[in-house]
């Protein structure tokens, strides 16, 4: 009877050590860490204002969910690119010299591309023609992706192209990845990975 009584007590205490343990591991990974929060706070500072441009450096220190890319080319100028509109004109990137432009690289299967679509929508909506040029390229069949843009009522220019990319747009290896094309023709940022609204508008209008 004493002897159970030992391994009762004996298994109390493993239990007891165990929950404390779990109590212990919880408060530590729990535990929200300050600098998470200051990053969060300066960046809707730095990168939510629109009043004051923030800095390429400032916008991409505090990305989460995209990357730049292709750092090479930054300061070059774009070069050419041949594409089709969902009519299946022939276009080109030349066409929108003079303005901003945004050229992304997606498809309709992607669901990071996918999650941009509202914020692209509603930046076409606040975002004049005149300075901002938005034109989202797809390797897809035509007939895949003029209906998904109806179904999504997407207001911006997409496009479709079968051909081989040349450099530097053949060079990504993931989608959705954006070229930002300053008024002058020059890169002015690559990136791979899903850019909030917030975002976009942030490295249209930033410092460089």
């Amino acid at each position: 009877m004493v002897d159970n009584n030992k391994k009762i007590d004996i298994s109390f205490r493993v239990l007891l050590v165990f929950l404390i343990l779990i109590v212990a591991l919880i408060w530590v990974f729990g535990k929200k860490d300050p600098s998470v929060t200051t990053d969060i706070h300066t960046y809707d500072q730095q990168i939510g204002s629109t009043n004051e441009p923030a800095s390429l450096e400032t916008i991409t220190k505090y990305a989460r969910t995209w990357a730049p890319i292709l750092h090479e080319w930054y300061g070059n100028k774009a070069p050419e690119l041949v594409f089709n509109d969902l009519n299946g004109n022939i276009r080109k990137l030349s066409e929108y010299n003079g303005k901003n432009i945004l050229l992304l690289f997606w498809g309709t299967w992607c669901a990071p591309c996918v999650s941009e679509i509202p914020g692209l929508i509603e930046l076409r909506k606040t975002q004049s023609t005149d300075e901002l040029a938005i034109i989202a390229i797809s390797v897809e069949d035509p007939q895949i992706v003029k209906p998904f843009v109806q179904r999504r009522k997407i207001n911006y220019d997409v496009a479709t192209t079968q051909n081989r990319l040349n450099r530097p747009y053949g060079q990504i290896n993931g989608f959705p990845s954006a070229f930002y094309i300053d008024k002058q023709g020059n890169f002015k940022l690559i990136t791979e990975g899903a850019v909030s609204m917030t975002e976009t508008l942030a490295i249209i209008k930033a410092k460089k």
